[in-house]
């Protein structure tokens, strides 16, 4: 490998992982405002991806725009050298959780959250909570809200020293052990 192809392979590591929205604006993806990817993986073709406003990916989500099985339609036909392309479109408030993956040509709508290892298949029209292989819809998302809200901690904004005196206290937890 050359040091030259070896420094800008770096160079996008970094810049990927200080500014991963700058960085998958840069190689094509339309993203909207107030997003977060964490070192999820946009794909061989990141122009083919458009993401919403307020949107999370968590580490390890996969947004698949090639069909590698378009290989076997290259099998002994010459005239078949083709490849198999899709887009995937994710909707404004939504979050895909760790190692989700989205295959090509799916569309998500507003307000969905996709559970952790979830795959998505084909597309989800319809808000609400999506989870499994393939993902499927467990309950709408005002069901969801409503039961998280009643989890939720505001915790937002604290220090990791804060979390921590915050949970023990909570969970009754001597403080110093």
């Amino acid at each position: 490998m050359k040091l030259r192809t070896f420094f800008k392979i770096l160079s996008g590591r970094i810049q990927s992982t200080k500014d991963p929205v700058g960085y998958c604006r840069k190689l094509g993806a339309t993203i909207g405002k107030d997003c977060v990817l964490k070192a999820s993986m946009l794909g061989s073709e990141p122009w083919l991806i458009t993401i919403g406003n307020h949107v999370l990916l968590a580490e390890g989500v996969k947004l698949l725009t090639h069909d590698g099985a378009g290989w076997c339609l290259r099998y002994g036909k010459a005239e078949m050298r083709m490849d198999m392309w899709g887009e995937v479109v994710i909707g404004n408030n939504v979050y895909v959780g760790a190692n989700a993956i989205i295959l090509p040509n799916v569309h998500i709508a507003d307000n969905v959250v996709i559970g952790a290892g979830a795959v998505v298949t084909k597309d989800i029209t319809e808000d609400g909570v999506y989870v499994g292989v393939p993902a499927k819809r467990i309950k709408s998302f005002e069901e969801w809200k409503k039961d998280a809200l009643t989890k939720a901690h505001n915790t937002y904004g604290m220090t990791e020293k804060e979390r921590k005196e915050y949970f023990d206290l909570r969970l009754h937890r001597d403080q110093n052990t």
